[in-house]
């Protein structure tokens, strides 16, 4: 129940920011909303995915002055070259793989709060849904798309702006620490439009005619875009489309139905989004999330990486449609319909659900040290990869 802890107690904080408080005490809400996010994430121990492969990783990177030295880098594993120049620092320094999970949750929660800050008055609120929604799975496991993923969740500001040499370097930064931020970059040029509800509403319902009839189209595509980003690229969508256990669809389920409700609420709330500086913008945002959720629906794994990127949009479009309640009363009523959405959500993991296994129980590197407890990260590694692979040869019958 650790992790429904947290969720709780960012949900008061999110409620005493909707009520008339001054700005210091939003201040101070603010600051402890970002403390809990970069203590649970950055001090946690075995728990989530791919620790063991980055924990590798990094043992086998040189020192930076030694690559400097040799122009070895001494990894074995294809990851991008900023990813590797952050771990040779690290080695430098003589710091080990949980100072790496701190910084990078400490850079990541930090850049995502400034970003809200631009984004939206109720950065508690946006914190409390990127938690719900986003947190657990990618602070905990996909530590170099996390990294990608919270630069171009600031780099959005400067699409509004229209500054696109500073976008265009805040993207390239993130794709040095996972290529698939590049498929941000033509999204310059689309996300800035305005378009009508006719459209936006074609362009879902055709992909959710792609996804209910199950119409394949995608394969072709994502094999002409691994080849531009180049081999290590090529082989991972190889991997997600071939594979007997990742290259698999989406199974009907309620989120379906959810993100269509959702895309309706925003439609109906449009005028009160796009009156904020950045509002149009997220709305694009999100309908991109969809097109990537219901037209990639054949490849569940990719659908879910890309879909990363544009999903943060929903942590400012829920307060964007917070502020635009006139009174506290309409603000609650829509605080509660949030709380329900971000619950369930993530509601196995609250329960502990055995499917949990890689999150439950949290452990404490810090705590775990103190008490010297061995953990049982391994065995948890290996239970979840059974999981995995009994559930998606059910999906790929």
């Amino acid at each position: 129940m650790f992790y429904l802890l947290i969720f709780v107690i960012l949900l008061i904080m999110s409620v005493l920011e909707i009520s008339k408080i001054d700005k210091g005490s939003h201040r101070i809400l603010i600051q402890l909303s970002w403390l809990i996010l970069v203590v649970v994430a950055g001090t946690r121990y075995e728990t989530g995915a791919d620790w063991d492969g980055y924990t590798k990783y990094l043992d086998q990177v040189v020192p930076i002055g030694k690559f400097i030295m040799i122009g070895q880098t001494g990894g074995d594993v294809g990851f991008e070259f900023g990813y590797f120049l952050f771990c040779a620092l690290l080695k430098q320094l003589g710091l080990g793989f949980q100072w790496l999970i701190f910084f990078v949750t400490l850079f990541n929660v930090s850049l995502i709060t400034k970003a809200l800050k631009n984004y939206t008055h109720y950065v508690v609120w946006g914190l409390f849904v990127y938690y719900s929604l986003l947190y657990i799975t990618v602070e905990f496991s996909l530590i170099r798309q996390a990294i990608a993923a919270s630069i171009c969740f600031y780099s959005y500001k400067f699409i509004e702006e229209r500054k696109l040499g500073k976008f265009l370097l805040l993207v390239i930064i993130a794709s040095s620490f996972h290529r698939s931020a590049i498929i941000i970059i033509p999204l310059y040029f689309v996300l800035q439009m305005c378009y009508s509800n006719v459209v936006l509403i074609a362009i879902t319902i055709f992909g959710c005619v792609l996804m209910l009839f199950r119409i394949p189209w995608i394969t072709s595509l994502l094999m002409f875009v691994g080849r531009f980003l180049g081999d290590g690229f090529g082989e991972k969508i190889v991997l997600y489309t071939q594979h007997d256990v990742y290259g698999i669809g989406k199974e009907a389920s309620i989120g379906d139905f959810l993100n269509i409700v959702l895309f309706i609420i925003f439609l109906l709330g449009r005028k009160s989004i796009e009156n904020k500086k950045y509002g149009n913008l997220f709305l694009n945002l999100f309908v991109a999330y969809l097109i990537v959720y219901y037209y990639i629906y054949e490849y569940m794994e990719i659908s879910v990486r890309f879909g990363l990127y544009f999903m943060y949009s929903l942590a400012v479009l829920f307060p964007v449609l917070l502020e635009s309640c006139l009174s506290y009363y309409n603000r609650l009523v829509w605080a509660i319909a949030l709380f329900l959405y971000c619950f369930i959500y993530n509601i196995n993991i609250y329960i502990n659900h055995p499917t949990t296994v890689l999150y439950n129980p949290y452990q404490n590197y810090i705590v775990y040290q103190i008490l010297n407890k061995p953990s049982i990260g391994e065995e948890r590694l290996e239970a979840n990869k059974e999981i995995v692979r009994k559930h998606r040869q059910k999906l790929k019958k």
